[in-house]
């Protein structure tokens, strides 16, 4: 951008095609500027007494500005600049062209944004929902984009019957895109009520609780309870998973699978995605689906040895875990039983305190276990602990972070959890059928490690797969992705203090059974495996010079492993109230195969509230049928 003098007798020779034929007297006209002392027209950006700041374009040789064809409309009669002034269309034919001060323009685009909103909730005008949501976008042009109308258009569009509105794209482009842009929208039309220029709309309380009331109710509209989402999700989750293994595979980046499969690149990103099912055309280039999950079947034993690949082919499988959150939250909205979305709403500020005030960028330096125990504290006195030993029911975390634990098949069978959410709902944890059935220490520890991730994504991180690859409770991941939520998990059951208050500070000894006895007591009394519970007892409370060394022959005492099954089987007993709750949660387990992998996961409040739902109508017979088979 380059500065001009304002004192050049610059005149207006073009005005941009949209605003001859949108006029606004409230939107400041693209112009383009011409003086006798300079060759080339302006483009002006930004005007002041004495100067203008904008760029030069260059003419074509019939002297029309570089652009699209009749992009730009010659004045008849050049029109005087003035200087600090905003111009403003105030009629097409004739053109007249006035010059506003700033000030009044901000005005007059706020009331004609606030004309714009009461036009667009207006329901009793039989206005289309095209014309509806086109005066919701205005407003949102008007107020510099992604305002108010994300929050209108999602409200406007679910409060209608399903209507045509090619104009506006494929229904279901536009759902996803209102669904991602709402959270943002809604949080913002709490700004507009109350900002200078708003008085009026701020006064109209119907308009007000209209738009509220729509925003509101828009998440409880069973959009995505449709007949056909689970099969959408099934399709769309195959190929992404499917040409991710084969990126991997092949160690391909996706421009070069797109010239392998002569597939369009961007068709092909989106596909991988995991947002749309394959078209068609590019379906016809893809390999039949029974010789997929044959490869599927036989890579599920053996993921790549790279974490950063197992997370790329993982990410296909993200959607099912966002349908599954949507989906309770919307049943759960339709019955009128919100307290769970409540109990997250109220949690989710306090917990992204937590997970700002713990992330890498705020204690830069500090090692990622540490960063991970100190959020363990914090996150226990969210909870409200007043366990006289410290010990943390299942029960009491998915109460009071308001998670959902799901029965869901992953792509590898040693994938064990992941944590999901979509917008306006509250997160799920999809836990392993070898998880649930197998080690209740385990099943713990992964349900606190996905909180940990939780928090990441709360505070910000970059999402990705979990990568926690486990073939026993013996080995737990050490990628660094992993050691925030490995650490957290393992001081919010077992906190430092109550351990080392459990089995003192001291050296053991070198009698092996000594730590074992001490290991099974922190086992037994944190619900934590042996496999867990041995290293983490060491790193609270033992003083030796090499604590890696003293568990590498702890585990390779023969003694171990009978040591390891005795606590289990006693872990299952006294813990046995959280093996009650999952089960109560979850219901019957999918069966553990690779077809499994593409339907959706088992939630026994999901089939309740599906039931409920049809029971008093809510629901018809078709949509309860398709969600309880999908």
């Amino acid at each position: 951008m380059k500065s001009f003098p304002a004192n050049m007798n610059w005149r207006i020779h073009f005005v941009h095609r949209h605003d001859l034929e949108d006029a606004s007297s409230r939107r400041p006209a693209q112009v383009l500027l011409r003086s006798d002392k300079f060759e080339h027209l302006i483009l002006p950006l930004q005007s002041e007494p004495h100067r203008i700041s904008g760029r030069a374009v260059h003419e074509l040789e019939q002297g029309l500005p570089l652009g699209e064809p009749g992009e730009w409309v010659a004045c008849e009669l050049p029109v005087p600049w003035v200087p600090g002034r905003i111009p403003v269309i105030e009629s097409p034919a004739p053109l007249r062209i006035h010059f506003i001060e700033p000030g009044e323009l901000d005005r007059r685009r706020q009331d004609e944004a606030t004309e714009s909103i009461l036009a667009a909730l207006e329901q009793d005008t039989g206005a289309s929902l095209l014309s509806r949501v086109a005066k919701a976008e205005h407003a949102d042009r008007l107020l510099g984009g992604h305002l108010l109308s994300v929050g209108a258009l999602l409200a406007l569009w679910t409060q209608t019957s399903k209507q045509e509105a090619p104009e506006l794209g494929s229904e279901e482009r536009l759902r996803r895109r209102l669904l991602d842009a709402a959270p943002s929208g809604t949080t913002s039309l709490q700004q507009i009520w109350g900002a200078p220029g708003f008085e009026r709309l701020k006064l109209a309380g119907e308009a007000r609780k209209s738009i509220t009331d729509a925003i509101t109710q828009a998440f409880s509209r069973h959009a995505s309870l449709r007949p056909g989402e689970w099969r959408r999700v099934r399709e769309a989750t195959l190929w992404s998973w499917w040409l991710r293994s084969r990126a991997v595979e092949e160690g391909l980046t996706g421009r070069e699978l797109s010239q392998q499969l002569k597939i369009d690149a961007k068709a092909l990103a989106e596909i991988m995605q995991g947002g749309f099912a394959p078209a068609p055309e590019v379906r016809a280039r893809l390999p039949e689906e029974d010789r997929v999950l044959d490869s599927f079947t036989k890579s599920a034993r053996h993921p790549p040895q790279e974490q950063a690949a197992v997370a790329r082919i993982v990410e296909a499988h993200r959607p099912r875990l966002s349908l599954m959150s949507a989906q309770l939250a919307e049943l759960e909205r339709l019955l009128g039983t919100t307290e769970r979305l409540s109990k997250w709403k109220s949690a989710r500020g306090t917990l992204t305190d937590i997970a700002l005030r713990f992330s890498p960028e705020r204690l830069q330096g500090l090692p990622a276990w540490e960063r991970g125990r100190l959020a363990a504290q914090s996150f226990r006195d969210f909870l409200g602990d007043k366990s006289i030993d410290g010990s943390l029911p299942l029960d009491s975390l998915f109460q009071k972070t308001a998670a959902s634990p799901i029965g869901m098949v992953f792509p590898f069978e040693r994938l064990l959890s992941e944590v999901g959410m979509a917008p306006g709902s509250a997160p799920v944890i999809g836990l392993s059928p070898r998880l649930i059935r197998g080690s209740l220490g385990a099943m713990r520890f992964a349900v606190a490690h996905q909180l940990g991730h939780l928090l990441e994504h709360l505070g910000g991180q970059p999402r990705s797969a979990c990568t926690s690859l486990a073939p026993d409770d013996d080995q737990v991941s050490t990628e660094e992705r992993e050691r925030f939520p490995n650490a957290f998990a393992m001081y919010l059951l077992a906190p430092r203090d109550a351990v080392q208050q459990l089995v003192g500070t001291s050296a053991l000894g070198s009698d092996h059974n000594t730590y074992f006895d001490a290991a099974r007591e922190v086992a037994l009394v944190f619900g934590l495996s042996m496999g867990a519970a041995m290293p983490h007892m060491i790193n609270c409370a033992v003083e030796v010079e090499s604590k890696k060394q003293l568990i590498a022959r702890l585990h390779q005492d023969p003694r171990w492993r009978a040591h390891r099954e005795a606590v289990q089987n006693q872990i299952e007993t006294a813990w046995a109230e959280d093996r009650t709750a999952i089960q109560k949660r979850i219901g019957d387990l999918p069966e553990d195969n690779v077809r499994e992998a593409l339907r959706r996961p088992r939630s026994a409040s999901f089939d309740d509230y599906v039931s409920q739902a049809e029971l008093q109508e809510l629901l018809t017979s078709e949509v309860a049928r398709d969600l309880q088979m999908a």
